[in-house]
């Protein structure tokens, strides 16, 4: 009898432990490119100046514009970057494409690289670079990372990564009617005729 309660005992601490570690998993998926500072953090800031476009600059000049939806921020890593002769962190944001509104090969699923986030104490923050949550849908005009050269990740590595072109320039909120840039209302109709362009 001692062996059965022995067993059961045991078998009730098993499941409630791997009940408590798939519950603090769940805990740790970010939903926001936000980065939460601690005291014990050891913080880097980076200020990026962005190129202001005009507003037909802004659509011919990306290499992807596409209306989407913000599905998943993966966990942020170590990595390299194009701009910078060190590894920097970063966190890679999924976007499920709604609609591609440029010549761009049809995938339904993009990363793009922010050069912000948190790998154990070590926090980076790149101070004007928006923050993106999941559920936001915008339309987001693309500078395809993959052209600068190889693209460090351990997440889906098969998906292309895109930095967002100007930074905050490169999200627009999305409507049914068009996209504001600069004061001046674009159907998705013009989008698509003026990135053909590229």
């Amino acid at each position: 009898m001692k062996i059965m309660y022995w067993g059961l005992g045991a078998g009730a601490v098993l499941v409630a432990g791997l009940a408590i570690f798939f519950f603090t998993q769940g805990l740790d998926t970010p939903v926001s490119t936000k980065v939460n500072v601690t005291s014990r953090d050891n913080v880097t800031s980076a200020s990026q100046i962005w190129h202001e476009f005009g507003s037909e600059e802004l659509i011919r000049t990306a290499d992807a514009v596409l209306i989407g939806e913000v599905k998943e921020i993966l966990p942020s890593e170590w990595g390299s970057s194009y701009e910078h002769s060190s590894t920097v962190i970063h966190t890679d944001v999924l976007v499920e494409v709604r609609r591609w509104l440029s010549k761009t090969p049809a995938t339904e699923l993009i990363a793009i690289r922010i050069y912000s986030g948190k790998v154990g104490n070590d926090v980076r923050i790149e101070e004007e670079s928006p923050v993106l949550t999941v559920g936001d849908k915008a339309v987001f005009f693309l500078d395809n990372l993959n052209k600068y050269g190889e693209v460090s990740t351990s997440y889906h590595p098969e998906i292309t990564r895109y930095l967002l072109l100007g930074g905050p320039q490169a999200i627009r909120k999305y409507n049914d009617s068009g996209v504001d840039i600069n004061g001046h209302l674009y159907s998705y109709e013009d989008i698509s005729s003026l990135a053909a362009f590229n």
